[in-house]
């Protein structure tokens, strides 16, 4: 090991910030239910592949009448129908999905807080420095708003972090809110397991098994040198989560930037999502170019067909408003995420924008 080798270990705070987390439960399933009441106490999926091909389908989410049964997100269909003999089956409706979840984030917005928008159901806020009280009553009264407006349940975690508001948010599940203020959530997650910390998959829990560690509370037992070695900038992550130190808060959007998205027929692949990104750097950079702009960093995003969501991003040199910097650049980033998987939408955006008046286009 280098002896060398520098770690940042965050040290707990002294002010009283708190973050929410927004989770809406079932959210494929439920709002199903809307459309179609009768399927209430149904055990049913939703799943990728039309009804007619759902022998090829993977479940994309179960009302919790069929989680009973077993049946989980991500499990083929041809796994999850024998389970439960009565399952019903339903084609994913994603246009409908998005409008819904577009309504629920209109709500959320109207708050006027920081807010991160982290997938089609979940968000995280930034409260600011009130108290654990304060916070629980307007957690209430979102669930309320929510449920009054749209017609759908929510969970809602509030804690020290982002990180740790969304452990608070799983435990809450379904239907609940609850806080856990920073001095209480070392005790709150030690006894859990390494994969309940998001952002920690089989990969990552197989790495720290091999050290030893099974549950939170042993991780902090750990060299934090030794995590590092092991793990990388992942080993320091979860040492200060395991310390109660995590600071992790939301990526703030109020960041002035330009970008355009579309979705993808069924199946698109490398061809269609090139054609994609062409289409969109152009529209993007017509757009830059009517407000006399010019940008200096990029982003790609990606939407898979389970409706997660991945951004990469890179920042250039030098202010541009080039549109075959802003494909190349966007190819580049986007080249790895969509490797063997099926994506239902991209997206391109740029940012750190400054006014281009005056000045001469400089090229990266």
């Amino acid at each position: 090991m280098d002896v060398g080798l520098k770690i940042k270990i965050k040290r707990k705070r002294d002010d009283a910030m708190l973050f929410m987390l927004i989770d809406m439960d079932y959210f494929f399933a439920a709002c199903e239910e809307l459309k179609r009441p009768e399927l209430k106490n149904k055990p049913f999926v939703v799943g990728t592949s039309p009804e007619s091909q759902k022998e090829f389908g993977v479940v994309q989410t179960s009302n919790y009448v069929a989680r009973k049964f077993g049946i989980k997100s991500g499990m083929p269909v041809t796994k999850a129908l024998p389970l439960c003999k009565e399952l019903i089956y339903i084609e994913s409706h994603d246009d409908y999905y998005e409008s819904i979840s577009e309504r629920i984030m209109d709500i959320l917005r109207s708050y006027s807080l920081p807010m991160e928008i982290m997938s089609i159901d979940e968000c995280a806020i930034e409260l600011g420095e009130i108290s654990t009280d304060e916070a629980v009553r307007l957690g209430n009264a979102i669930k309320e708003r929510i449920k009054g407006k749209i017609g759908l349940p929510c969970t809602i975690g509030i804690s020290s972090s982002k990180i740790y508001s969304k452990m608070v948010c799983d435990e809450a599940k379904p239907d609940g809110v609850k806080a856990v203020p920073a001095d209480q959530i070392r005790e709150f997650i030690k006894d859990k397991e390494v994969s309940k910390i998001p952002g920690i998959g089989p990969k990552a829990a197989a790495q720290l098994e091999g050290i030893g560690i099974a549950r939170i509370r042993e991780i902090a037992d750990k060299s934090p040198m030794l995590l590092m070695e092991k793990m990388g900038s992942l080993g320091t992550f979860v040492y200060n989560v395991a310390r109660g130190t995590d600071e992790s808060g939301i990526q703030h959007s109020d960041q002035l930037s330009i970008g355009r998205e579309t979705t993808l027929i069924s199946g698109a692949g490398t061809e269609s999502i090139d054609a994609a990104i062409e289409r969109l750097a152009e529209q993007t950079v017509s757009e830059v170019e009517r407000r006399k702009m010019m940008f200096k960093g990029i982003s790609a995003k990606v939407r898979y067909s389970d409706f997660s969501e991945k951004i990469r991003s890179a920042n250039l040199k030098n202010y541009t408003a080039s549109k075959e910097i802003l494909v190349r650049k966007s190819k580049e980033l986007i080249a790895d995420l969509i490797k063997g998987k099926q994506v239902r939408k991209v997206g391109v955006r740029v940012y750190a924008l400054t006014d281009a008046s005056g000045q001469n286009k400089l090229f990266y």
